[in-house]
């Protein structure tokens, strides 16, 4: 199974049961899954029952590394066909992993002087150089879209209180869903996690949203009462820097299946974010 060009991913089967064994051949993707197995055993040391799985390394050189983890079963939430009641009772589960997630705050993953906005500005920069230097696309075409990014980020106000963001809740990727017993959910892949603002992580599930409209309203709603009151020029302006990072990596996600169809789309709602009326979903 290829994930992206610098992990491969497998399948093991063994007598005591099923795993997934990741090898990674880059040096940030070694140093992003270091980092993420200490976070996720400082949280499984304090909360054994968040749902999350510690990756335990096999091997590791300056070059490459293998971890394996738990295989969990379970449907994409993106590709599965569920009934309105199991749909929201998913929802349900996600605003409260959310609200836990939030809960735990920063593990002292939070340098002196951190600012959200400085980051997030600082992203945006990098990513608009990418976009650039690919020289795919004319300046022309990310003009307002450029400028849309840079005015909202310069105007964010920083977060109540910072948290761990999972910063991948993509329900066609990373949320699973097991009907085998009852209902169960389970969120993986946490390698891109970051530190920052809660309300990040619906920018993920805004492309669910907009194929399934309705569950948007009720999941903002659900959010609102279990998380936070999110507002929603914020979760635009998250969107738009998602949209921003997918461009810039463009010659690697352009291989991967699936995403031509969304750099199509998303060449479109570059056009039209920016206006007051644009509808996230």
């Amino acid at each position: 199974m290829k994930l992206s060009p610098d992990i491969d991913t497998y399948i093991l089967y063994s007598q005591q049961g099923k795993y997934i064994v990741k090898y990674f051949k880059s040096p940030d993707a070694i140093v992003r899954m270091s980092r993420t197995k200490r976070l996720l055993t400082a949280i499984k040391s304090v909360r054994p029952d968040f749902p999350c799985i510690v990756p335990e390394m096999l091997y590791e050189t300056a070059g490459e590394s293998i971890y394996v983890e738990e295989y969990v079963d379970g449907i994409l939430m993106g590709k599965a066909d569920f009934s309105e009641a199991k749909m929201m009772a998913v929802c349900s589960w996600i605003t409260g992993y959310m609200r836990d997630l939030r809960e735990l705050g920063c593990f002292g993953y939070a340098p002196d002087g951190f600012r959200w906005r400085r980051f997030l500005s600082d992203f945006a920069e990098r990513r608009f150089a990418a976009v650039m230097e690919l020289g795919l696309w004319g300046a022309s075409v990310f003009r307002e879209f450029f400028a849309y990014i840079r005015e909202s980020v310069s105007i964010l106000s920083e977060p109540e209180r910072l948290c761990i963001v999972h910063n991948d809740l993509n329900p066609d990727g990373n949320i699973l869903v097991d009907l085998s017993k009852g209902l169960k959910v389970h969120v993986i892949d946490y390698e891109k996690w970051i530190l920052g603002d809660c309300v990040k992580d619906i920018s993920k599930m805004i492309w669910y949203f907009r194929r399934h409209k309705k569950f948007g309203d009720c999941f903002i709603d659900m959010y609102s009462e279990a998380v936070c009151v999110p507002d929603m020029r914020t979760v635009k302006l998250y969107f738009a820097l998602d949209i921003l990072n997918h461009f810039s990596e463009y010659r690697k996600l352009i291989t991967q299946e699936g995403w031509n169809i969304y750099f199509q789309q998303e060449l479109e709602i570059i056009q039209e974010i920016w206006k007051d009326d644009f509808n996230l979903w």
